[in-house]
């Protein structure tokens, strides 16, 4: 699943999230509590993969 804006990491970045799964398939994504520190270094890494991925000859 993309991330939600919320987590400010752009639709380019994909990982795990928390979400509510039923018979139906996904019910609805759980948010995740971050702080000011720890949205910084999410958005960090999420920089970091765009540009390993980006530098990978395609």
């Amino acid at each position: 699943m993309r991330a939600d804006f919320s987590y400010g990491v752009g639709s380019e970045v994909l990982f795990g999230l928390p979400c509510i799964i039923s018979s139906r398939g996904i019910e609805r994504q759980l948010m995740l509590p971050r702080n000011t520190d720890e949205q910084r270094l999410l958005e960090e890494s999420a920089t970091q993969l765009n540009l390993a991925y980006n530098s990978l000859d395609n």
